[in-house]
């Protein structure tokens, strides 16, 4: 167990090492830095309490306790610069750490005490169980990693809404890997807990494999936070003009009812002559400079009028144009996903996704369909 303790921590300066000195280091890589060097301090901490310094240096005694208040806000902070490029550190994100704030305030009674007593305090709470004020910020401590993951998955929710009114494609930036993180981290939060509270309640119970688990499950999250952590670019970056923001999706500007039709008509045949949709990194910006009309009237025109965000309707050009293609003998020396590149698609779990939303068949199926 102390061996996956160390590798955990060594791992976690390392990534932190390397995203810090990141060629193309943004606010978030920084912020990630930051995450997993308290989690390497967290970690070596616990290593150094299973070879015995506790009874060496007893100080070192619940030090750690208030670092687990610190995950969720700098999961946040982490989600949120990733997505939005930020390039200064938000005074409100301080509002964060209100709470690892407060609760080191209100351990500020043990934190005074001799090392003894706090070895002796430390073993009569698991013993005993806790009193009310630790009961209480046991509680806190519990719930607030998951407040954060909720936060978290609804701010990437909002980003994959507002990414569909900008872009043809979502391949590389829909930060899926990043959902997946965050689930990861809810399920280590529920195994680090579940452990207190059989620590707490249950203390006779033999806890190494479980702690053995435990250490193991954040290794790996380690690992996976970091990898991903060095290979995520920025975002927007090579995708879009750096005036397309989501402050741009959402900007509202009332048009007059009677222009809708006109670029309507104007968009539809731009789409049927020049078959932008083609192009596989189309914007919504580059859409509009074609149309010579606001990106965010351009997106008020495509809700309105076709019922649908940008991508969808990007998107259900390229199906068409690849039902096209399958009926034209012209295109049978292509394979399916040839086919489906050669009308925009980026990848092949995209096109397959897509092509099953708007036709209700997988493409294999269609294409079967029409070559009986």
């Amino acid at each position: 167990m102390e061996v996956i303790l160390a590798i955990g921590a060594v791992q976690a300066v390392f990534f932190a090492a390397l995203l810090y000195n990141k060629s193309n280091r943004a606010l978030s890589d920084l912020v990630l830095s930051c995450w997993l060097l308290i989690i390497a301090v967290h970690l070596a901490i616990n290593y150094l309490e299973l070879l015995g310094f506790y009874s060496k240096f007893p100080h070192l005694v619940g030090s750690t306790s208030s670092l687990v208040f610190l995950y969720g806000p700098l999961l946040y902070i982490y989600v949120d610069t990733t997505i939005s490029q930020k390039i200064k550190f938000k005074r409100e994100y301080l509002y964060h750490f209100i709470p690892f704030l407060l609760y080191n305030l209100a351990l500020i009674p043990f934190y005074i005490k001799s090392g003894a007593e706090k070895l002796a305090y430390s073993e009569g709470l698991w013993q005993q169980g806790p009193e009310l004020l630790e009961g209480i910020l046991l509680l806190i401590k519990a719930l607030i990693g998951p407040v954060y993951i909720v936060i978290s998955l609804r701010l990437l929710s909002t980003h994959r809404r507002q990414i569909g009114d900008l872009f043809s494609n979502h391949e590389l930036i829909d930060l899926n890997w990043l959902r997946y993180l965050i689930w990861s981290m809810a399920v280590v939060l529920i195994l680090f807990f579940g452990l207190t509270i059989a620590k707490v309640n249950v203390p006779e119970v033999a806890m190494s494999d479980t702690e053995l688990i435990i250490f193991l499950a954040m290794s790996v999250w380690i690992l996976a936070l970091g990898y991903y952590g060095i290979k995520q670019a920025p975002v927007f970056a090579q995708l879009a003009p750096p005036t397309v923001s989501r402050q741009t999706s959402q900007k509202k500007i009332t048009v007059d009812p009677h222009l809708y039709t006109a670029e309507k008509t104007r968009l539809i045949q731009i789409m049927e002559e020049e078959k932008p949709y083609l192009q596989n990194k189309l914007t919504l910006q580059d859409l509009a400079s074609r149309l010579n009309i606001p990106a965010h009237q351009l997106s008020q025109l495509i809700n309105r009028e076709f019922g649908q965000n940008f991508f969808e309707l990007i998107n259900s050009f390229r199906v068409e144009e690849v039902k096209r293609k399958l009926s034209d003998p012209s295109y049978r020396n292509l394979t399916l996903l040839g086919i489906a590149q050669d009308s925009g698609f980026n990848s092949k779990a995209s096109f397959n996704r897509i092509f099953k939303k708007v036709t209700g068949q997988t493409p294999n199926e269609y294409q079967k369909a029409i070559d009986s």
